[in-house]
């Protein structure tokens, strides 16, 4: 790339982050999947990025269609399918784009902090209903506000990418067993997360509840992000 600000280069590099994270992070194809079409794009590029990138698009409709790409992140069984490291930067993701979203603006995460293995500060995959009330609760206290772990539940919801947030491990120490409502006021509202943040806004607005109605709406929002920030327009 002769441009001096490499921008070229840049949309490579994204097309290339773009398959990545859809083909292997929430497609899990084999991690050869591909190369020999790489290899051969590699070997025969002379400077033609316009050619080079519409290729890599072709390998992302073909190895991660659209279809499929929803059909994955819509699974009942998200937290199981998906490995932690590409849950956690799907959320990282999510994160810094709810933090230039949402009022009031944020600096993006970094990814030194992203990345922090600090026993306190490390990030981790949250259940917000608990895989089992018996472990205790970590993202929402009050468990009156919380349904009922029944075989359906278990099945369609527990597991499913709306009912998934980060936390970073010294706050979810901090909430303690405090109730929803505090929670909610010294935490969630008060959160510098804004995945924490925006929780009690799909609480249901009937009977104030964190519900499947909950996890559905908060899932179908995050499934829209993904489908647009990995977008083929995205390159």
């Amino acid at each position: 790339d002769t441009n001096p600000k490499k921008e070229l280069f840049g949309k490579v590099a994204r097309a290339l982050e773009i398959f990545d994270f859809r083909v292997f992070g929430i497609m899990r194809r084999p991690i050869n999947t591909a190369e020999a079409n790489f290899n051969l794009i590699a070997r025969e590029f002379l400077g033609d990025f316009d050619q080079l990138i519409s290729d890599i698009k072709d390998l992302i409709k073909k190895y991660s269609p659209d279809k499929d790409l929803k059909t994955a992140l819509m699974a009942g069984d998200f937290y199981y399918r998906i490995q932690n490291g590409d849950q956690k930067y799907l959320f990282w993701k999510y994160e810094n784009h709810l933090r230039s979203d949402m009022q009031p603006v944020m600096p993006a995460l970094g990814l030194t902090e992203f990345k922090n293995d600090d026993s306190k500060k490390s990030l981790t995959i949250e259940h917000i209903v608990p895989q089992s009330f018996e472990d205790g609760l970590k993202v929402i206290a009050n468990k009156k506000i919380l349904p009922d772990i029944d075989e359906d539940f278990e099945e369609k919801f527990l597991h499913c990418l709306g009912n998934l947030t980060i936390d970073p491990k010294s706050a979810n120490s901090s909430k303690g067993k405090k109730d929803f409502a505090t929670k909610d006021e010294d935490y969630f509202r008060q959160s510098t997360f804004k995945t924490q943040h925006e929780l009690g806004d799909f609480l249901n607005s009937d009977s104030g509840y964190w519900d499947a109605e909950s996890i559905e709406r908060r899932r179908d929002k995050i499934v829209k992000f993904v489908q647009q920030h990995w977008s083929l327009n995205q390159i």
